[in-house]
């Protein structure tokens, strides 16, 4: 069993084609957790897989930016439709700049168009951002309500935790709640010793948790339960004694606190939107995660990415 901490962090696109193309094979292989696969033309038999797998949504974590000159946009403006698309007009009289995701072209025809009209991203294009989480599953649960973005989920369908890939433990994420118990124990006097357990305060992630057990009823029963699970999981893919199970059947018994991955794509401006005070219209991912009502292991990751985001200007370039 293994502890780990939550994170979150921007998964940036390269420019061209080509940077399309590997960023899908990157968020796609979040899926498998087949990362350590990634060579430098591996992503023409992975999207290839893909495709005669019929995965679209994975294509959709690709951002195509195009921009079309005034005297030809008749012809396509009718292509290029919300929530699919969305189409900044520029400072620069006579250019459309559209913005949208590398499924919409394939499954609309569009390839040869992207090819002729593609441009980087700049200034009048709307944008789109690829965010990569490391979460708990009771997280990534509320993640995927914001149907607004695009997501792919670390698959506990095809990912065996028994197999030396994953050094054959469960990962469970360290729960926002262990840093009340942190503050709780480090205020206090051992009994015993008579000495302060202030020391407590300087420990993070796993070598908190397992100080923690030692100290903390609640703390020792849920290490407990994860242990267990981790020893049934293991039991129930490699048992001679009854029904040997697949990764997708012995996955039911795992719990909201495993680990998993997640790629989150979608518009700065959403992520971003925040409504009129007299508005009941919905708001913006930062909006309504980074709330002080929000749940507290979402509201960390949100306030992390928002401030990721802050530092780089994407709140002035969305």
């Amino acid at each position: 069993m293994k502890i780990q901490k939550s994170e979150v962090s921007i998964l940036e696109q390269e420019p061209g084609i080509e940077g399309l193309l590997k960023h899908i094979e990157k968020c796609g292989r979040i899926a498998y957790k087949s990362e350590d696969r990634i060579t430098t033309d591996s992503y023409q038999r992975f999207l290839k897989m893909l495709t005669e797998k019929g995965h679209w949504a994975v294509f959709e974590h690709g951002t195509v930016y195009l921009a079309f000159p005034t005297c030809d946009w008749h012809w396509y403006s009718g292509f290029f439709k919300e929530p699919y698309c969305r189409i900044g007009i520029g400072e620069e009289i006579g250019y459309y700049y559209v913005t949208t995701n590398y499924r919409y072209v394939l499954q609309n025809n569009l390839r040869e168009v992207m090819e002729k009209y593609w441009e980087e991203p700049g200034a009048c294009h709307k944008h789109r951002i690829s965010t990569h989480w490391i979460c708990s599953r009771a997280t990534s649960h509320q993640l995927v309500r914001s149907r607004i973005y695009s997501y792919i989920q670390e698959s506990q369908r095809y990912c065996n935790y028994s197999k030396d890939k994953f050094e054959r433990s469960i990962t469970y994420i360290l729960p926002e709640w262990i840093y009340r118990v942190r503050e709780d124990i480090g205020g206090t006097i051992d009994s015993l010793t008579k000495e302060s357990r202030s020391w407590i305060l300087d420990l993070d992630g796993e070598e908190l948790w397992d100080a923690l057990c030692c100290e903390d009823r609640t703390v020792a029963s849920r290490d407990r339960i994860w242990k267990t699970l981790e020893d049934e999981y293991f039991y129930e893919l490699s048992t001679d004694e009854g029904e040997n199970l697949k990764p997708e059947e012995a996955r039911g018994i795992l719990p909201n606190d495993t680990k998993t991955e997640l790629i989150m794509t979608g518009f700065l401006e959403d992520f971003y939107y925040t409504p009129p005070a007299d508005s009941s219209e919905k708001a913006g991912f930062f909006y309504l995660r980074c709330a002080p009502d929000a749940q507290a292991d979402i509201r960390k990751l949100a306030v992390s990415l928002k401030e990721q985001m802050d530092a780089r200007g994407f709140d002035k370039l969305r």
